[in-house]
């Protein structure tokens, strides 16, 4: 904290116009000398920088930009060495909690430089996702060496965390893969039997939803019974209807053409019709068909 507050005293200097300016109030010219005497609390070097910014904007009248190299050390140096708490608090939203989810850490690697995005963007009522890159070799070295270990101890989150991701994107790909690798890591072999089994497996993965969604299950909908049917709780977002199919791993050849039964049953039953009545008029549909542990996802918007 006291580097910090060198850094930042020594910034004043290079403006000495500051303390004899006629523009700027006497609170803002007291800041300055406290600054100077190594006189202000955390809470008032916390805003410093922000106070400089209004200070030099009052005087020179146009807007201010303040460059700032190297800003991840300190947070970096307080995750490693045990201050990261208090770091996080005086550096304050500028950079995640590395202990608020799985994907935190890539938002930080971003934030700092070491992840690049990699293409276009895609926007959604729920943030922005993009798939990101690693910029030069020397970070391949340590992300390969650290970050995918720590990823490692963490595996079940982050495909919960992509199921998600898969759900709000309408990838049908990316579903797909999820839960093959899901029920890989988490099922016996003898539980993938019935539909019934695979219908409770995704209802509880997408009880992670519940913040966004009213998520029901084998509700009268239309001319028969929708499987699962998640009404958005916000206008922006789509509602979600799901249909599974089951067969023996014997017939897992049959799974794409179930999964296209499936998806086709959402629309020839207009199960869409429960949630058009509530003025959802943005539906994705999901036809999904599972075979012991493969699974194929269609989906259709």
């Amino acid at each position: 904290m006291e580097a910090i507050r060198l850094v930042v005293k020594d910034e004043y200097k290079r403006h000495p116009e500051l303390a004899e300016s006629t523009l700027l109030d006497e609170d803002a010219k007291n800041y300055i000398a406290r600054m100077e005497n190594g006189a202000l609390s955390s809470v008032e070097l916390q805003r410093s920088l922000l106070n400089l910014a209004h200070m030099l904007s009052t005087h020179h009248g146009s807007k201010v930009v303040i460059l700032i190299d190297e800003y991840d050390t300190p947070i970096q140096q307080g995750y490693s060495r045990g201050f990261y708490k208090e770091v996080i608090s005086f550096m304050e939203v500028v950079y995640p909690r590395m202990t608020d989810g799985n994907d935190t850490i890539f938002s930080f690697l971003l934030l700092a430089g070491y992840l690049t995005p990699a293409g276009s963007s895609v926007e959604t009522e729920i943030g922005t996702f993009a798939s990101l890159r690693l910029p030069n070799a020397e970070i391949r070295r340590i992300y390969n060496t650290e970050i995918l270990s720590w990823i490692r101890t963490r595996q079940t989150g982050n495909i919960i965390s992509e199921i998600e991701k898969a759900v709000y994107l309408s990838d049908a790909k990316r579903l797909q893969d999820a839960l093959r690798k899901y029920m890989i890591t988490s099922i016996s072999f003898f539980d993938g039997a019935a539909e019934g089994f695979y219908h409770g497996m995704i209802l509880g993965l997408v009880a992670s939803l519940s913040s966004k969604y009213y998520i029901r299950s084998n509700r009268e909908a239309g001319e028969g019974r929708f499987d699962l049917q998640l009404e958005p709780k916000a206008k922006e977002l789509p509602g979600i209807l799901m249909e599974f199919k089951a067969v023996s791993s014997s017939e897992k050849d049959k799974l794409p053409e179930l999964a296209e039964d499936a998806l086709g049953q959402t629309k020839d039953r207009n199960y869409a019709r429960d949630l058009e009545e509530r003025g959802i008029s943005d539906i994705v549909r999901y036809g999904i068909a599972f075979s012991g542990k493969n699974v194929e996802v269609r989906v259709e918007r």
